[in-house]
């Protein structure tokens, strides 16, 4: 070992022999106490090694030199004697300092300049000061980090002489371990705390919390301090301390749990469906749970939605798809049975079978109404009306119907209620409502029906739950009938599903409310417990403007009107013979085409000798119904139009054809409604 790295060395033999007596004479170094290496030599009759100074200094050297540790050593007048190598690596910059005779207080003074050349506004003169506060005495065990990352633990004895011994332990692969293990823990909590799922850990046995995070206060409607320490039981979270061994079971026999799905309660008592992973924790012995999750409610709330929109889509399309068919066909059954009950006398047995057939038809052509107001393509004839003298004229006549063990209650709140609806339909609506009612009460009941006006800011309501906003009428329908269970509660708006017996009711009426209610950009909710009764809430938007005039209103028709002559423009021959038979009957003269161009040609040769063009919709041959009204709006501006449909969503959706002003009449339709709608026609009043 070179000399620069042993400094004791350059003193003189006699000095150092005198050093080390005078430390064995002091008993400041015992070398089995201190650095244990030598033999206790205290006890007689062992060899006493340290008989020659020289070997002693050396094994002493030695053993300071092998230390795991750095050693410096000053002596009673703070003059630096010796350090080991280890303690210089730590310090190359004070290496030309370590000297023996040297004191602390320059070598300490030398390390302040040399970090005021690293660290920014470093006072070199505080550092002194607050370094010789401990002249002769141990500094407190600290730790310190070097300019090369490395961490020590410097900790300082006295020896007997009154010298100082400070021993420099790196401890960098602790503080490393402590800085990973308080960096996990500074990830796990800011995960845990700002985790958008909820998080809790509690006490797998007593279910008491240790800790949970915001979002889990925010779904269940506490504040931090009501839960930590309490219990889920004390705060009813599982609903049952039986909920919750179930799920404790469950993890001790799996282990964990993932993607476990199940429900808890909030504060207020209401259900939040959730997905949960739990693992045991064991933290100093005792076992924690650690549950993270997510509340689905809302998505589960969606998927519901979305299903319920995905069946009433389906129901649309496939009533779509045969409903104009269906109506053609119902069209010319209607129509040639009503031109046989014209050529029957009126006490004819005939006549009653006819009027039983025309019975059928009008049921078969409702039944594709109801369907057709569920999948929200029902052709509406809306006006603005108040809703409450409406459910007082439908009430008035329901009470005859409903039977005397019903009792029907009426309340109004506030005054009038506008709102923009089709009257006829509405009707129809409140009355499927009480007859529900009627059959939920065999033995008697009350049939409430309130109206009110309400305000609403956002609040979901109805069964799609959307936020709702602005002036609304409320019409609440509540009976005390038996009640409808929570799984067919699920149901009861899907077309065909019923809770009575086989044959007492179709499945359609709560859904084609619903659809009536949400064609008319309103909400439904539906309220029911078992045994307890059913409430029915029906929330339609208030309108500005005022009711119809009744007065203004088309007169009733009169088959005494003046024969028009009318080209009939249907693609289906049936229906096209059919419709002009009725014509005729009616009393007007009827020239027939196939398609739009067909009716074009014709016009262009007789366009003087025709009053009206009476026009299907939808036709083939790339011209429809809509290309020959406004071909004829340019060419032959005197004749009137009146168009016929059958397909749901020409009829529902009727902006075009009002724009022109046009009557449009919905198939199938009866004798009577065929000749008002000539006559409106002729007189141009479009009844829309």
């Amino acid at each position: 070992m070179a000399d620069d790295t042993h400094p004791l060395k350059t003193l003189t033999k006699a000095e150092l022999l005198d050093e080390v007596r005078r430390l064995r004479a002091d008993h400041s170094v015992n070398v089995k106490q201190n650095f244990k290496s030598s033999p206790d030599v205290s006890k007689p009759g062992k060899v006493d090694r340290y008989d020659n100074p020289e070997t002693e200094l050396s094994e002493l050297i030695d053993a300071v030199e092998s230390m795991d540790a750095g050693f410096i050593l000053y002596d009673a007048h703070n003059q630096f004697i010796r350090c080991n190598s280890l303690h210089r690596s730590y310090y190359p910059h004070l290496n030309d300092v370590y000297r023996p005779g040297i004191t602390r207080n320059i070598i300490v003074r030398r390390h302040a300049e040399y970090m005021a050349g690293l660290i920014p506004d470093f006072d070199i003169e505080d550092y002194c000061l607050e370094r010789g506060k401990f002249q002769g005495i141990p500094r407190p065990v600290e730790e310190i980090q070097l300019a090369d990352g490395r961490w020590l633990s410097i900790r300082e004895l006295l020896t007997s002489s009154g010298g100082l011994v400070s021993v420099r332990t790196d401890v960098t692969d602790r503080k490393n371990s402590e800085a990973k293990l308080h960096e996990s823990e500074a990830r796990f909590r800011a995960s845990f705390q700002f985790s958008h799922g909820v998080a809790t850990i509690t006490d797998i046995e007593t279910g008491t919390f240790i800790d949970v995070n915001d979002a889990w206060l925010r779904a269940r409607g506490f504040e931090k301090h009501e839960v930590i320490g309490k219990t889920s039981a004390e705060l009813n979270v599982w609903g049952s301390v039986e909920h919750r061994l179930e799920i404790v079971n469950e993890l001790k026999r799996r282990g964990r749990l993932l993607n476990y799905e199940t429900y808890a309660f909030t504060k207020t008592g209401g259900i939040r469906e959730t997905i949960i992973n739990a693992e045991v924790l064991n933290v100093r012995g005792k076992e924690l749970m650690f549950l993270s999750g997510s509340d689905v409610t809302e998505r589960n709330r969606l998927e519901k939605q979305l299903r319920r929109s995905q069946k009433l889509e389906a129901v649309g399309q496939l009533t779509g798809g045969i409903a104009h068919d269906f109506n053609n066909l119902m069209g010319i059954m209607m129509g040639n049975l009503e031109l046989a009950m014209e050529q029957v006398e009126a006490d004819a047995p005939l006549r009653k079978n006819i009027e039983n057939a025309l019975k059928a038809v009008d049921r078969g052509s409702a039944l594709t109404q109801h369907l057709l107001s569920f999948s929200r393509q029902q052709a509406l004839s809306p006006a603005v009306t108040d809703v409450k003298q409406l459910v007082e004229g439908t009430l008035t006549f329901l009470e005859r119907t409903l039977g005397e063990n019903i009792q029907v209650v009426t309340k109004h709140v506030g005054g009038e209620s506008r709102v923009n609806i089709d009257a006829a339909v509405f009707s129809n609506a409140l009355v499927n409502l009480a007859l529900n009612a009627r059959d939920a009460m065999p033995d008697g009941g009350t049939l409430t029906v309130q109206t009110a006006n309400v305000e609403l800011a956002g609040e979901t309501i109805g069964l799609d739950n959307e936020p709702t906003y602005g002036s609304h009428a409320l019409i609440t329908v509540a009976d005390t009938g038996r009640g409808i269970s929570p799984d067919d509660l699920e149901q009861v708006l899907e077309p065909f599903f019923t809770t009575k017996e086989v044959g007492k009711g179709s499945g359609l009426g709560l859904s084609m409310v619903y659809g009536f209610v949400a064609q008319s950009n309103g909400h439904m909710n539906i309220v029911s417990k078992k045994e307890e009764g059913t409430i029915i809430s029906i929330y339609l938007p208030i309108s500005d403007e005022e009711p119809v005039d009744k007065d203004n209103e088309a007169t009733p028709f009169s088959e005494a009107n003046v024969s028009k002559t009318i080209l009939l423009v249907e693609d289906d021959q049936q229906v096209r013979e059919t419709t002009s038979a009725t014509l005729l009957d009616l009393g007007h003269k009827v020239i027939e085409a196939e398609d739009g161009s067909s009716a074009l040609e014709i016009l262009s040769q007789r366009s003087s000798d025709i009053d009206l063009v009476l026009s299907d919709v939808v036709m083939p041959n790339g011209m429809s119904g809509i290309d020959l009204v406004k071909q004829i709006a340019i060419d032959h501006t005197h004749i009137k139009i009146l168009l016929t449909s059958g397909y749901p969503d020409k009829i529902a959706d009727q902006s075009e054809i009002k724009a022109m002003d046009i009557e449009l009449l919905a198939k199938p339709f009866r004798r009577a409604q065929l000749a008002a709608a000539i006559e409106n026609a002729v007189a141009g009043r479009a009844e829309n």
